[in-house]
């Protein structure tokens, strides 16, 4: 392995690290719509079957190199502070 290669793939991470961050507040605008919705609907913010669907989901999906415990710690975190979105209704900036 060359120090080109390396900073190559350094690139290639800060690339996809950036996509994840533009994802992760698509999601947050989502979020916030769904709670919208909700409320109209007399819903209540927290749905623990579905989160726990969707765990369940992603841990099927996974292909690795994460064990699916990992995957499951990481979206566990995305759902709470989504719920926390939610409540608030805005980002800490």
């Amino acid at each position: 392995m060359t120090l080109n290669r390396l900073e190559q793939l350094r690139q290639s991470v800060s690339k996809i690290n950036i996509e994840i961050l533009q994802m992760l507040n698509r999601r947050g605008d989502l979020a916030l719509e769904i709670w919208e919705t909700k409320q109209h609907l007399g819903m209540s913010l927290q749905d623990n079957t579905r989160e726990r669907t969707q765990l369940d989901e992603l841990t099927a999906a996974n292909s690795g190199p994460f064990p699916d415990e990992t995957i499951r710690e990481i979206f566990r975190k995305i759902f709470e502070d989504s719920r926390e979105l939610m409540k608030t209704g805005k980002t800490e900036v």
